[in-house]
């Protein structure tokens, strides 16, 4: 909650005093580190099924392995975008240009506190070892605070003290009190195990989020300007946390249905489960929407006046909400293997966002196209979800029925 309402003020305090062209500004240089993501490969998806794994088997010197190995593919990664930024950054302020110089630096934090610290709460697998991972993150609740008289002074530099402290703060306190300590270890077959257990779950999430955000802004970059790319990361900014309370409540759920799904092989079950936690979310969502839509129409012209052009968008982006929801489901289908299903479906997804928010920019629609093709695209991804897992639920009951006929026939005969 802390974090929360840290980040609510914080927010707040800083679309009043940053202008949309400084925010496009800075939010252009994360582009390329949107792209750069996809590097991991799913190392961390794939940690966070084997690690634990291998320990519940008491096989802790494999987990261990795949542990190092993970954290070298990381650190290959990592390093050498760090240098490269780091690089840009210098070039920057040699020329005079010290905000494109602070975009630059700011990328190296951000990605290495993206893919090593991404790395580092995948071994955080205890309960002792969450409370550990949670005290890290508060740290970043005291950094953030610290930043925010800056806005007073300097809004652009405080907009990167802002992004960056607190994710250092974490990261420095996730890496001092890591659960285990790898050195470095090289081996082709425990990689590739990875790579293959990962990806195709990584690839799946990536195309429905940092990949497809970052595809958008590219495109609302270069077809708009800066000041529209501005509009569309505050318009992202407000949805997000919008949206932090029902993803707070299907977070919790998610580690419940697995065990469901490990105790009874049923996915019935499981969506059985999952309806309590949807139906309350979508209630609060329902609110949420609602007094959301108001408070932007309403009240953002007045007291952030900056962003007033962006309210219309934001309405527009909150409707997409319950179905944003509706994606927790695909974990159902992520735990019985069907990955090939949820990347079909994220390529449909992607490819229907970007192909309305193109052809809404051609006929002159804006940021409302690139808008309208975010609501269409969790409208499909909410149906792909809702037919396939009706479909597995059908399959199973034919399953469950054909194996009852046949016992009650070997018990007739």
């Amino acid at each position: 909650m802390a974090i929360m309402a840290v980040g609510v003020v914080g927010s707040f305090i800083q679309s009043w005093f940053v202008s949309p062209d400084d925010l496009g500004y800075f939010r252009q240089f994360s582009i390329i580190s949107g792209y750069l993501f996809f590097l991991h490969l799913g190392v961390f998806h794939a940690l966070e099924r084997s690690y634990p794994y291998y320990i519940g088997r008491n096989e802790k010197e494999r987990a261990v392995a795949l542990a190092a190995v993970g954290q070298t593919w990381i650190l290959a990664v990592t390093v050498p975008i760090a240098l490269a930024f780091g690089v840009l950054a210098y070039v920057s302020f040699f020329a005079g240009n010290w905000k494109s110089g602070l975009g630059w630096l700011s990328q190296v934090v951000l990605n290495t506190s993206a893919l090593y610290g991404g790395y580092l709460g995948t071994i955080y697998r205890s309960g002792h070892d969450f409370q550990k991972y949670a005290k890290a993150q508060m740290w970043s609740v005291p950094a953030v605070v610290l930043t925010l008289p800056v806005f007073w002074i300097q809004p652009y530099l405080a907009l990167v003290l802002k992004n960056t402290v607190g994710s250092l703060t974490t990261l420095w306190q996730l890496h001092r009190y890591r659960p285990i300590k790898v050195g470095i270890r090289v081996n082709l077959k425990e990689f590739r195990e990875l790579i293959c257990q990962g990806l195709p779950r990584f690839s799946a999430s990536y195309m429905t989020t940092t990949g497809v955000d970052t595809l958008t802004a590219t495109i609302v970059l270069c077809r708009l300007d800066r000041v529209s790319l501005g509009y569309w990361s505050f318009a992202c900014m407000a949805i997000t946390l919008a949206y932090q309370l029902p993803q707070a409540m299907t977070a919790v759920y998610i580690p419940r249905v697995a065990e469901l799904y490990g105790k009874t092989g049923s996915v019935q079950e499981c969506v059985k489960l999952w309806s309590k936690p949807l139906a309350y979310g979508g209630a609060i969502l329902v609110v949420i929407v609602a007094c959301g839509m108001l408070a932007t129409y309403y009240l953002l012209p007045v007291i952030l006046p900056k962003y007033a052009a962006a309210r219309g968008i934001i309405c527009l982006l909150l409707l997409g909400l319950p179905f944003k929801m509706l994606d927790a489901l695909a974990s159902v289908l992520s735990m019985i293997d069907w990955m090939l299903i949820l990347n079909v479906r994220a390529v449909i997804s992607v490819i229907f966002q970007i192909g309305c928010a193109v052809l809404g920019l051609m006929h002159g629609w804006g940021l409302y196209g690139v808008a309208l093709g975010v609501l269409f695209a969790g409208v499909i991804r909410a149906l792909i979800i809702g037919g396939t897992l009706t479909y597995a639920c059908i399959l199973e009951r034919r399953t469950n029925s054909a194996l009852n006929n046949g016992k009650n026939q070997n018990v007739s005969t």
